[in-house]
């Protein structure tokens, strides 16, 4: 009874850097980092990458009960199975995408070109939000990120340092 609204941008993020930012600005928390000074954050970021991976960073909005979530879009088509299965990837979906937008942001030059990040936003409660509420929760990750911090990632570029980390030979 969840819903997701999502919005493909282009270049990537060093996660690791946004992470830092977003403690350094006062309204971020790390989720077992809690006290007096930092309790009432607005933001609580997840220590999750043991399950999501180091490119994705997830936090909490706990005004609005939402989780927003910024990844590397192509990693995740060549790493993840899916939230139905713990191993696979999507690499035939990034080929061959059935769905015609996701299908154009894959073979957009910039995608190629720069690389691909999705900012995704998951509102809980079971009820269908507005579209102003839509609009306000993907408004709240854009502000959150507008910063000198997207980087130009080509995906033949990401391919070869993923095929180099897995020690794969081609």
């Amino acid at each position: 009874m969840d819903f997701d609204i999502t919005q493909d941008l282009y270049n990537n993020i060093d996660y690791k850097e946004l992470k830092d930012y977003f403690l350094q600005t006062g309204n971020f928390r790390m989720e077992k980092d809690i006290n007096e000074d930092n309790k009432n954050c607005r933001f609580v970021i997840l220590d999750n990458t043991s399950s999501v991976g180091l490119d994705c960073l997830t936090y909490i909005d706990t005004e609005n009960n939402t989780r927003l979530k910024y990844y590397n879009k192509f990693i995740c088509q060549l790493t993840s199975g899916g939230t139905t299965k713990t191993i696979g990837s999507h690499i035939y979906d990034f080929l061959y995408c059935p769905d015609n937008r996701l299908n154009s942001t894959f073979k957009n030059e910039k995608g190629i070109e720069h690389g691909i990040t999705r900012a995704e936003a998951t509102i809980y409660g079971g009820y269908l939000p507005t579209k102003k509420q839509l609009e306000d929760r993907i408004n709240t990750m854009f502000k959150n990120v507008d910063i000198p911090m997207f980087y130009k990632t080509p995906l033949k570029e990401q391919w070869k340092a993923l095929t180099e980390q897995y020690n794969i030979k081609i």
